[in-house]
């Protein structure tokens, strides 16, 4: 099969196939070469920049666990309510770019790969209704609070065609959520 150029007819797909199966290998290579780590610890020395910096990294399903150490540690060292808010500021900011990247091609190149399936079809015609952006809201805030990787909310936020006013107020309550039980377990492990 060969690459086309997009078009508005052939959208970019395979190009962000490639590009998506690129960044995982190359996540798996830093993560076994102990880069995080290094990354996060030139960031703690940023104080309270580096919390949102440390935050940006509360996002990606390769980026998560590193983060989640490292915001730990610096809710032992700076206010835990510190923490919270400007690590889910950074976390709003890595998941607003993920969620921009999501709503403008992943949805096309969803939809491109599935353009001819009676199941995708319907789920679309459901994902225009507004009761489906409600519902879609607030799977997200779960899913986000979660350990569950961001993308998968990003990408049902993105096809409900969700208003970014909402998409934001949900990314920073489920970040501050998330940050939050990481903080109180820290802080509870530091004190036993």
């Amino acid at each position: 099969m060969q690459l086309k150029p997009h078009t508005k007819k052939t959208p970019h797909a395979w190009v962000d196939l490639a590009l998506m199966i690129l960044s995982i290998a190359i996540s798996v290579f830093l993560a076994q070469t102990d880069a995080f780590q290094y990354i996060f610890s030139l960031i703690n020395g940023f104080g309270f920049l580096g919390i949102i910096g440390i935050g940006f990294f509360f996002t990606s399903v390769f980026t998560v666990p590193p983060a989640i150490v490292a915001l730990g540690q610096l809710s032992l060292i700076y206010p835990p309510v510190a923490v919270v808010l400007l690590g889910a500021l950074g976390a709003v900011i890595g998941d607003y770019l993920l969620f921009r990247f999501v709503k403008d091609r992943i949805s096309t190149d969803i939809s491109y790969f599935l353009r001819n399936s009676t199941r995708y079809r319907r789920l679309m015609r459901l994902a225009t209704q507004e009761r489906f952006r409600y519902v879609a809201l607030v799977f997200a805030l779960f899913i986000i609070a979660s350990p569950l990787p961001d993308e998968t909310a990003l990408t049902l936020l993105g096809v409900s065609h969700s208003r970014l006013r909402d998409v934001l107020i949900v990314m920073y309550i489920a970040n501050a959520l998330g940050v939050a039980v990481i903080v109180l377990a820290a802080q509870g492990i530091a004190a036993a």
